[in-house]
């Protein structure tokens, strides 16, 4: 299983397509205020304006034939009338920023499928709690794994790239992320 880039991924979780309804129905409003759409449109006309919307998001017309990329990007056309003084929802639609957010999405859950060796864990425990990991209940055992995690990434980070787990480019994260892959799969060391 190799990393494979948002944009190339279709957008149809369930989340996804609520979120594209919901925010669909806000943009819908927003143009009725604005008298681009009736007060009560009928549905040619309410699809006619959806699409447009998509044709100035440069994306297909069907939300089934949208990939990731495309869907962020007529979220956000959708949010410029929905919430138009909302610079922050606007710019959410930077595709690059998108794949970066769900890249690192992916490092965590990947490192929760990893799991991490109980002497790290342990090291963790003992720092944080002052006693071992067997002594911990559920929630202070989720948060040492949690902690852990942080760790290894931030530790890894540094020591490849000299910076922060959240300050690495787009590509260091790819990088990343098929690094795991193959150890989960495959079972590699370490090449830091």
């Amino acid at each position: 299983m190799s990393y494979q880039p948002a944009a190339r991924r279709k957008a149809n979780s369930a989340k996804q397509v609520a979120l594209y309804w919901r925010t669909w129905g806000m943009a819908k409003a927003a143009l009725q205020r604005h008298g681009r759409l009736p007060g009560k449109p009928t549905k040619e006309q309410e699809r006619e304006a959806r699409m447009e919307l998509h044709r100035e998001a440069n994306a297909p017309q069907s939300i089934k034939l949208l990939t990731n990329a495309d869907y962020t990007r007529v979220l956000a056309v959708f949010r410029t009338w929905a919430q138009p003084s909302d610079l922050g929802a606007q710019l959410h639609a930077d595709g690059e920023h998108q794949e970066l957010l769900r890249a690192r999405y992916k490092v965590r859950q990947l490192l929760k499928q990893l799991r991490l060796p109980t002497g790290l864990r342990q090291k963790v425990a003992e720092r944080r709690y002052g006693r071992s990991l067997a002594s911990l209940d559920e929630f202070e055992a989720q948060m040492v794994t949690e902690s852990a995690e942080n760790d290894y990434i931030e530790g890894w980070a540094k020591k490849r790239w000299g910076v922060t787990f959240h300050s690495l480019s787009l590509e260091a994260v790819k990088q990343i992320v098929t690094f795991l892959e193959c150890r989960i799969t495959k079972k590699h060391k370490e090449p830091f």
